[in-house]
């Protein structure tokens, strides 16, 4: 209710209401009240409740220490800007750091902005372009397709869901990417699988029934892991272990590859210390929530 009457979602907007609300969850420690009371104090009601950049800031270092999200949002930006408190880059990366792991999209943008200018930490714009992109990511179009294909695969229609997901996996959408690899590699879509092809025909020959789509899915895994995604590369990992997928064949001649002909694919044999690695790349892994 606090929230609804201090955005005027639905009611007319009322920060006095809203103060009286927040108040009164805060009373009772939750973050989502203490959060409330920080935006009220850091712009003030314009009638009863007066800026209080100090105030604003104790709520907001409540609100964080308790979880949510957009309390280290707005702890972060109190930081950032030193309202309130002693201004510092660094907890303000820091802070802005545990929102985005809790899949905070503003946090995504600032962080990103820091990284590519080098404030509070050391530039670097490989991890700012990574984060803007998972900002774009989080944008109504992405989002769209995305429910459009778990919608199709509620419907028991595995190969409507994965055209969707290689559509956003095309361009490079991680999940997009993982959830693709997991119809293939489920056996649920063969959506991929050309049998009039003679490569697909030699293929279907191995003693795994599912060999076309586990290629298929390594390759979306692949992509996927490539972008951190802990789950894609602990699944090749298994790939790995049990000898599934595909690898690039060391038989080749080196004249062959000299020649005009393509590169010989040829299947994946148990390899465990290629399954380590992978493993091992799993465990140092840091995963970021609900992207």
């Amino acid at each position: 209710l606090g929230y609804m009457y201090s955005l005027g979602l639905g009611v007319p907007k009322d920060l006095d209401v809203a103060y009286r609300f927040f108040k009164d969850a805060a009373a009772q420690d939750d973050p989502l009240g203490h959060n409330g009371l920080g935006f009220i104090f850091f712009q003030g009601t314009g009638t009863t409740i007066r800026q209080d950049l100090t105030m604003a800031f104790e709520h907001f270092n409540r609100s964080a220490h308790r979880g949510n999200a957009d309390g280290m949002f707005n702890l972060a930006s109190v930081y950032l800007t030193g309202s309130g408190t002693e201004q510092s880059f660094q907890k303000a990366t820091q802070w802005y750091t545990q929102a985005l792991d809790r899949g905070h999209t503003p946090a995504a943008y600032a962080l990103a902005v820091m990284h590519l200018n080098g404030i509070g930490t050391v530039r670097n714009c490989k991890l700012a372009v990574d984060l803007l992109k998972r900002v774009c990511e989080r944008g109504s179009w992405v989002t769209e397709k995305l429910r459009e294909a778990q919608e199709l695969h509620k419907q028991n229609r595995p190969d409507a869901a994965a055209w969707r997901f290689l559509s956003l996996a095309e361009a490079g959408h991680e999940v997009a990417q993982m959830n693709a690899a997991q119809l293939f590699d489920s056996g649920q879509s063969s959506l991929l699988v050309n049998s009039s092809q003679p490569v697909a025909h030699a293929l279907q020959e191995q003693r795994d029934g599912r060999f076309l789509g586990r290629a298929f899915a390594q390759r979306h895994y692949e992509l996927s892991a490539e972008q951190g995604n802990a789950f894609s590369e602990l699944r090749l990992g298994d790939y790995a272990y049990y000898g599934w997928g595909l690898r690039y064949s060391d038989q080749v001649a080196e004249e062959d590859f000299e020649s005009n002909d393509t590169w010989q694919l040829s299947a994946q044999e148990t390899d465990l210390d290629l399954s380590l690695a992978h493993y091992r790349r799993t465990a140092t892994m840091r995963i970021s929530g609900e992207w």
